[in-house]
């Protein structure tokens, strides 16, 4: 993956320009009076320290053997699997529905989709020891992640074993619903209450998977 490529798309990402802004923040207040920090060059020294933290994740993640991880681990497939379509999006770009290749599940997507999850948590975990965030605040950094969102859309109408494997109704995270066109499609449509309902039961599934394979 273009190292250049991935460093200007983790400094647009809304979640990761939070991290950078806490960091940031902690930099100014820790280290701002003593040097005479401006807030532009306490941003610019926080964006370093996460951007960094991402990119050190990634070295790590592509000596990370696929093939061991899925094979020994089967409890943790479904949080695999999420992993590798995460990745996928990150180097290639969110597809069409129903347009993700076959062979998703690779050593390659695995790399980009784990050293980006674990490049968030750390992050977060360096704010959580510095008492700039919280436990409870990090998780809700995932679980609100627009990348991750688009990963479980793409998720649930992939897994053979959904029941909504064809079904392609709007999806509320990812595809720009107001709360006004939220509400009335959830007035009219039961089965669009059905669909969000089980998404957010894979959600929750995934995430306690996630938390175990990080180790939070």
């Amino acid at each position: 993956m273009d190292l250049n490529a991935l460093k200007s798309m983790l400094r647009e990402d809304q979640d990761i320009r939070e991290i950078i802004k806490l960091k940031s923040d902690h930099i100014s207040v820790s280290e701002g009076a003593s040097l005479g920090q401006d807030l532009d060059e306490s941003w610019e020294k926080a964006e370093e320290s996460v951007v960094n933290i991402f990119l050190d994740k990634i070295e790590q993640a592509q000596v990370y053997a696929w093939e061991a991880v899925y094979d020994n681990q089967p409890d943790l497939k479904d949080a695999n699997t999420f992993i590798c379509i995460l990745g996928y999006i990150l180097a290639k770009g969110d597809p069409d529905p129903g347009r993700l290749p076959e062979k998703i599940r690779n050593k390659e997507n695995y790399s980009v989709g784990l050293s980006y999850l674990s490049g968030l948590f750390s992050a977060c975990n360096q704010l959580i020891v510095g008492q700039r965030l919280k436990r409870k605040e990090a998780l809700m950094l995932f679980n609100q992640n627009d990348l991750a969102s688009r990963a479980l859309k793409h998720y649930v109408h992939t897994d053979p074993n959904s029941p909504y494997f064809d079904y392609h109704k709007p999806f509320p995270m990812t595809d720009g619903m107001s709360d006004q066109e939220l509400r009335k499609a959830l007035k009219e449509d039961q089965h669009l209450i059905n669909y969000i309902n089980y998404c957010g039961d894979q959600h929750q599934k995934i995430s306690l998977q996630i938390q175990k394979m990080l180790k939070l």
